[in-house]
């Protein structure tokens, strides 16, 4: 069989709409549903604007799991709020997922780390003194465990 690409990483884009060409639309929701769930449960990987930009998990979108869409949107853009409320809207389908929960600590302090990196870039560059009360605050966070955000952080 010939393909219109080279593999690599790069080329995962042009696969996935090879692929969305050669099968239904089934196959494609599933398939943009298990990379956003493997990319949102995934180490290291703190940035989804490539991914959410990306057509094939535009299929999330009307079906019903395109709810995991708005979450992965809202975790990208740094809102916890708007992640907690979905969080909430969809509970029952999230807990539906043993990999959501198996890994729920995890999922945890990476949007509180995503939540911090979002303090710090809406401070004034000359004034980013932050208290300790604050992030708190918007990570409901104790300060104890900020201080251990705060570590986990500065160690990626």
């Amino acid at each position: 069989m010939s393909y219109p690409f080279k593999f690599g990483y790069k080329s995962v884009p042009l696969i996935i709409v090879w692929l969305m060409t050669l099968f239904g639309s089934s196959f494609i929701q599933d398939l943009a549903f298990d990379l956003s769930f493997s990319t949102f449960s995934g180490d290291n990987i703190y940035n989804f604007g490539e991914l959410l930009a990306h057509p094939i998990i535009k299929s999330l979108l009307g079906t019903k799991v395109g709810y995991f869409y708005y979450i992965l949107q809202s975790v990208n853009s740094w809102n916890l709020a708007h992640y907690e409320e979905l969080c909430h809207m969809h509970s029952a389908a999230l807990s539906a997922q043993p990999a959501l929960i198996k890994n729920e600590k995890k999922l945890l302090e990476k949007i509180n780390i995503l939540c911090l990196m979002e303090i710090i870039f809406n401070y004034p560059f000359d004034d980013r003194t932050i208290l300790l009360k604050l992030i708190a605050e918007r990570t409901k966070l104790s300060i104890e465990d900020v201080e251990y955000l705060l570590m986990k952080s500065l160690s990626l």
